[in-house]
């Protein structure tokens, strides 16, 4: 037999994930005897009687007919709750913590109101929501925190509700020409993301560590809704820092072990830094990172941040563990809240255009002068003198400028 009330209430449910907005009216009519009957054979038998004295087992007795009893007065509007009986129970402290009661009856009617509110209101839950909930606990909330803290990988700026664009710039082969492009498959559990977008690109013949339309694809991200942007450099050496020219914030990411603490006592790379990450402090490496992570901050010392009132911190963190990644994105949001409050983000928004005019013309010139039909000539010639050494390098430049300019005044 069909419990028909437990039938509405999956339509009352259904209803309220498809329409948030709708208002349920007259749900009275839900707490037959049917319904009832279900809520007292889901109490617990062996519970401690409210101040009616009453017990599961003897308010069974008559079943039928004080389940008709209670339904006649709810109908009637006279049923009225009894006051919840107090009782003390012994606390490891010694003292003692207050718990109510309630008699049998008003048990069932809480249950059944219980019941309908949730078929109501679970919809509006989040799936992380343990807090009054049906077949959930706080046992379970801890165990799923557990879980998650443990085993769950997590995209900490698109939890914090952040759209994210990486923009990863991949080395070409000097012999082929070719990028592996693997980003995607590096960031497995981001690419999965909705919030993520992620685009490798190849750096072709482009020094600085980026490619020549980076610039392009940031403001075109930007225009799409991302609000952080990341530009992955192809990070070979201490000449790949064209990136701090159209960022708002460099960051240094290095590891340890690898040579990179000879770094800190030279200026190029590091100068540019506004945060150094220390990568891999886990396992074998986590003593070598943390040693590595004072050598930068005694080096940092030494140089002079690019912002007057902004000291480059360095912060270990581990990829592989999800350790340090917080601490990292809230130096960056301190680092953002900097800029804004000390109107700075203007006027360097500013240098990046600029910077950004001069290196498209330099870039649209070398194409032009590589798409010169008279130079495209005297370019075999001239690459054969100065390989045989009968032709210094500088001059032979000059040459080929010359010819273009020739060209140009044509």
């Amino acid at each position: 037999m069909v419990n028909r009330t437990l039938t509405k209430l999956a339509l009352i449910s259904k209803r309220a994930r498809e329409d948030s907005k709708f208002q349920f009216t007259s749900l009275a009519h839900l707490l037959d005897e049917e319904f009832l009957r279900g809520c007292y054979k889901s109490l617990g038998k062996e519970k401690a009687c409210g101040i009616d004295g009453i017990s599961w087992h003897q308010w069974g007795q008559h079943l039928d007919e004080n389940i008709s009893n209670l339904v006649a007065r709810l109908k009637a509007k006279k049923y009225k709750p009894l006051p919840a009986k107090r009782v003390y129970i012994p606390k490891g402290d010694g003292k003692r913590r207050p718990l109510g009661l309630p008699a049998l009856e008003d048990k069932i009617i809480q249950k059944a109101i219980a019941r309908i509110l949730e078929a109501i209101y679970e919809a509006d839950f989040m799936d992380f929501s343990y807090s009054f909930r049906p077949k959930r606990s706080c046992h379970q909330a801890l165990k799923a925190l557990n879980d998650t803290v443990m085993f769950k990988p997590v995209n900490h700026v698109i939890e914090a509700g952040h759209r994210v664009a990486i923009l990863a710039v991949d080395p070409s082969s000097a012999i082929s020409g070719g990028s592996i492009l693997g980003d995607k498959t590096r960031m497995e559990t981001l690419s999965r993301r909705d919030e993520a977008y992620i685009r490798p690109s190849p750096a072709g013949t482009t020094l600085g560590g980026v490619t020549r339309r980076s610039r392009e694809t940031l403001l075109l991200c930007e225009a799409s809704g991302f609000d952080v942007i990341i530009v992955e450099t192809v990070g070979v050496g201490q000449s790949e820092t064209k990136v701090a020219d159209m960022t708002d914030m460099f960051v240094l990411l290095l590891q340890p072990g690898s040579g990179d603490q000879l770094q800190g006592i030279k200026r190029g790379i590091m100068e540019l830094a506004d945060l150094v990450l220390v990568n891999k402090t886990d396992g074998d490496l986590k003593s070598l990172a943390t040693q590595a992570a004072s050598e930068y901050r005694e080096a940092l010392h030494l140089l002079r941040p690019r912002m007057a009132d902004w000291t480059v911190e360095v912060q270990t963190c581990s990829a592989l563990e999800n350790t340090g990644v917080s601490e990292a994105w809230d130096i960056m949001s301190r680092y953002q809240e900097a800029l804004v409050s000390g109107n700075l983000l203007g006027p360097r928004r500013a240098e990046q255009s600029l910077s950004w005019l001069w290196s498209e013309v330099q870039d649209s010139l070398l194409a032009d002068l590589h798409a010169d039909s008279e130079v495209r000539i005297h370019i075999p010639d001239l690459e054969a003198a100065v390989s045989s050494g009968a032709l210094p390098a500088g001059k032979a430049a000059r040459k080929l400028l010359e010819i273009h300019r020739r060209q140009g005044e044509k």
